[in-house]
């Protein structure tokens, strides 16, 4: 079972991966001659964003752990 103070950090990953793999399917369903560069560089980078997000939250909770093993 997840650690109680880690729940907010596993729903933020959980909610980022299921936002990146619905980018990268809107990403690899888009038609480059019809989308927009603009639109096209704007997915990628919030794809981008939430991959940052997702190892943010996953660094907190080894740091967290890490603290729990030495305290």
């Amino acid at each position: 079972m997840a650690d109680p103070n880690h729940i907010e950090s596993m729903d933020q990953i959980h909610s980022s991966e299921q936002d990146t793999d619905a980018l990268e399917n809107k990403i690899n369903e888009s038609d480059e001659s019809t989308t927009a560069p603009d639109d096209y560089a704007a997915m990628r980078h919030e794809q981008e964003r939430l991959r940052q997000v997702i190892l943010q939250r996953k660094s907190e909770i080894e740091r967290n752990n890490w603290s729990d093993l030495k305290g």
